[in-house]
């Protein structure tokens, strides 16, 4: 028989270990097409507007609720979408499940063309027009309370047959957002785990029409979390 010493020291050291779980909860794009349904005043509630695009290989098939992407099986096909890239010019700006200081699912660029990460399986992919306005949603992790990490925006100016090195997407940045643009929060932080956040941002008024890889990067302290996605920017 357990003594009560002994029981109080397992549930304690169970507490910690939920405790870090929830803590550690790193974020990524859910959805990165997000059409609010007030444009002057936009929400990121699942009532508050419509999902039309997805990052690389998003899989909409498999049914998980908005920020229940952090768990990893790899014998039953199952990714985490966070992704921590590490630092240095020499990071991977995409999750390919390989590299990193932290393996995410992959990102990568379609092998025979952009369309091959998209579709049937996988969500689509995001569209716009030059100049106009996208929304981006993520899940808070906790961390909608972190004013001081912001998301930066990197996007390619022209199409390439390759995605650039995170040292050209440094100098692609278009917008900066606050990553604790939540809405609907309980005043507990830890109940925050799955809460819808986001941000929008304006596409280049000359960007011609083209398909162009973008990039999702919050910098949280020491940690460099991306998501990558295309964007299909039409004729006007």
């Amino acid at each position: 028989m357990i003594s009560r010493t002994a029981l109080c020291a397992l549930v304690a050291a169970l507490a910690l270990a939920l405790l870090t779980v929830t803590t550690d909860a790193h974020s990524w794009v859910e959805c990165s097409d997000w059409r609010p349904n007030n444009k002057n005043k936009p929400a990121w509630g699942e009532k508050d507007g419509k999902c039309f695009g997805y990052a690389r290989r998003f899989p909409i098939t498999q049914k998980v609720k908005f920020g229940g992407r952090d768990s990893r099986d790899e014998d039953k096909g199952i990714y985490n979408r966070h992704f921590d890239q590490g630092r240095g010019n020499n990071a991977p700006p995409c999750s390919n499940r390989k590299n990193g200081a932290e393996k995410g699912d992959d990102e990568t660029r379609g092998k025979k063309s952009v369309g091959d990460a998209y579709g049937g399986k996988y969500g689509p992919m995001a569209t716009t027009s030059a100049g106009e306005t996208m929304c981006v949603r993520w899940p808070a992790k906790t961390h909608n309370d972190s004013d001081d990490h912001k998301v930066m925006i990197n996007m390619q100016k022209t199409e390439t047959k390759e995605d650039p090195s995170q040292k050209e997407l440094d100098g692609l940045n278009i917008a900066e957002l606050a990553f604790s643009n939540c809405n609907g929060l309980q005043k507990d932080n830890e109940k925050n785990d799955n809460s819808p956040c986001g941000g929008c941002f304006n596409i280049r008024k000359d960007q011609k029409p083209g398909t162009y890889m973008v990039q999702w990067q919050w910098r949280l302290n020491d940690e460099m979390y991306t998501s990558c996605y295309d964007v299909k920017v039409l004729a006007k």
